[in-house]
C-alpha cells in the first residue's frame, strides 16, 4: 500500500497594502429562496449583492 505524504502547512499570505479606502472590495452574491419574499415573485429568483 503506497504511504500519502503529509499535507503541507498552510502558511496564509499576507494582504497588500492599502493606500486608500476602497482599494479592495469584496462582492457576496446569495440566492434568496422564496420563502424569505414578502412580495409575489413567482417564477423569478431573486439575488442579493453585498459588498464590503
Amino acid at each position: 500500500m503506497a504511504v500519502k505524504p503529509p499535507n503541507p502547512k498552510y502558511i496564509p499570505k499576507p494582504y497588500e497594502i492599502m493606500y486608500y479606502p476602497g482599494q479592495r472590495v469584496q462582492i457576496d452574491v446569495k440566492h434568496v429562496p422564496t420563502a424569505c419574499i414578502v412580495i409575489n415573485a413567482a417564477g423569478q429568483k431573486l439575488y442579493q449583492y453585498t459588498a464590503n
